[in-house]
């Protein structure tokens, strides 16, 4: 910054120039700073009697007294005014979160009592959603003109629609089995859902951590600089990798680590149910379990994804900044994706294992392949039309909490965001906490699916009425067994 231009005699001024070429207005004591404003610098040029020129700039007290005290200097009184405005909005949007997710929170307690109820119909309904889903997509492909996305479209219902008439005679197993795994985490509500919030916590404070110190990495290598180059090739690629593997590996320990502790405290509720409850011995077992003696082989599972993932992301980058489309590269993300895909439901079923038996992963995934073997495809479909059913489930419940925000901004009109916005911001935060309560059910419902494979006798001496249900459904759909 260049120096403040002399002024000879600033008698006549209504204002003066500190030090840093700032104006302040003689009605502000020097330590009311909110009355300074920023005046543009100018050269250094012939003054008189408070006057003064230069070749580019003109500034001279006439102009400076014609100007509104307003725009001078601000009062006080407008700073606080505007502050105020601001914690209000701040505020307001604090409010509407809270209400989101408490709303979210009883939504979801009523979405489990209503799967208790009527899981059966939840089930029917979610299938007919995607067969009206993919009718609306055919209509807006064909409304397009666009004949390839018309033809995937129509395929994609074709598809949809088969698949309810071959699954539609197994949905009451299904549903038994979600009833099932409802029931035992409502007799373990609490135990499961703090257990859960708390690793989710933890993945959360981690990424941002980890974010933290990507960006740092990166601002160290000059990628943020005005070149706005940054060269990732050689040992700068392997960082990256090892960074990636970091963020990956930790955050499928925390998700598994929910897993195992939600199958272990299904398993004791199965074998011993006095040991349920929301502080009972069943969720704290489980939950040591799962970080002493369970936690290796959780994390020699989630290193197998993790590395899938790494790499996955690193070929997406380097097609990112291909030139031109790249074949090999798609083949090989495609190949990737893959693998993923396979290895994260193959760990789905072996933490279920882990945390049912305390077996190490390998011995787990033999357990896996056998039960796959024993039953087959009606694993896969009572899996499937559980998650369906749950998914389906939270997005209408969703959907009905999102108004709470409309009727918060017909209360609040001062709060600056539109109808959509609140109504979006609602339908959001109830999604995600109705998801991390329905996660828990879709944990159960794997380890239901495990134990009645592998302990139905049990499950008939320590619950009987709901061993009834399962044996009845099951013998409609298999009724030589």
């Amino acid at each position: 910054m260049s120096k403040p231009p002399r002024i000879r005699n600033t008698r006549k001024a209504s204002f003066s120039l500190n030090s840093v070429g700032m104006a302040r207005s003689p009605s502000c004591s020097t330590d009311a700073w909110m009355c300074v404003k920023y005046i543009p610098e100018v050269e250094t040029g012939d003054i008189d009697h408070g006057n003064f020129t230069s070749t580019e700039n003109f500034i001279s007290t006439e102009n400076f007294t014609s100007i509104p005290s307003s725009v001078i200097s601000l009062s006080p009184t407008q700073f606080s005014s505007d502050v105020e405005l601001d914690n209000d909005a701040t505020k307001g949007i604090i409010m509407m979160i809270l209400v989101a997710a408490a709303a979210g929170f009883v939504t979801s307690l009523c979405g489990l009592a209503m799967i208790m109820a009527c899981a059966k119909t939840i089930i029917h309904f979610s299938l007919v959603f995607s067969i009206i889903s993919s009718i609306a997509v055919v209509v807006i492909a064909i409304a397009s003109g666009n004949i390839l996305s018309s033809i995937v479209a129509v395929l994609m219902l074709v598809l949809t629609t088969c698949y309810y008439c071959a699954v539609k005679d197994r949905i009451p197993f299904a549903a038994a089995n979600l009833n099932t795994a409802t029931t035992a985490v409502k007799e373990n509500l609490f135990g499961l859902l703090a257990s859960t919030v708390f690793f989710d916590l933890l993945g959360f404070l981690y990424s941002v951590a980890w974010g933290l110190g990507y960006m740092g990495i990166f601002a160290e290598w000059g990628c943020f600089s005005e070149s706005n180059v940054c060269e990732t090739d050689g040992i700068r690629g392997a960082v990256i990798f090892f960074l990636l593997l970091a963020m990956f590996w930790t955050s499928q320990v925390f998700m598994n680590l929910g897993a195992v502790t939600n199958a272990g405290t299904v398993g004791s509720w199965w074998f011993n149910p006095e040991d349920s409850g929301s502080c009972g011995s069943g969720i704290r077992g489980a939950f040591s379990r799962a970080m002493t003696t369970s936690f290796g082989s959780i994390c020699f599972g989630s290193l197998l994804v993790a590395i899938i993932e790494a790499l996955k992301t690193m070929v997406q980058n380097e097609r990112a900044q291909s030139d031109g489309p790249d074949i090999l590269l798609c083949i090989v993300q495609c190949i990737l994706q893959c693998l993923e895909d396979i290895l994260e439901y193959f760990n789905k079923w072996a933490m279920v294992y882990v945390g049912l038996y305390g077996y190490g992963y390998i011995e787990a995934g033999k357990n896996v392949i056998t039960l796959f073997k024993a039953r087959g495809w009606t694993t896969v479909i009572t899996e499937d039309l559980g998650s369906r059913a749950i998914s389906f489930l939270a997005f209408i419940l969703s959907l009905v909490v999102g108004c709470a925000g409309l009727v918060i901004k017909m209360i609040d009109q001062d709060l600056f965001l539109p109808y959509w916005a609140a109504y979006l911001t609602c339908f959001i935060i109830s999604y995600i906490v109705i998801l991390v309560m329905f996660g828990v059910v879709d944990s159960a419902l794997n380890t239901v699916i495990v134990l009645y494979a592998e302990a139905p006798s049990e499950f008939q001496a320590n619950h009987p009425e709901l061993s009834e249900e399962m044996r009845e459904e099951w013998l409609k759909v298999y009724p030589d067994l």
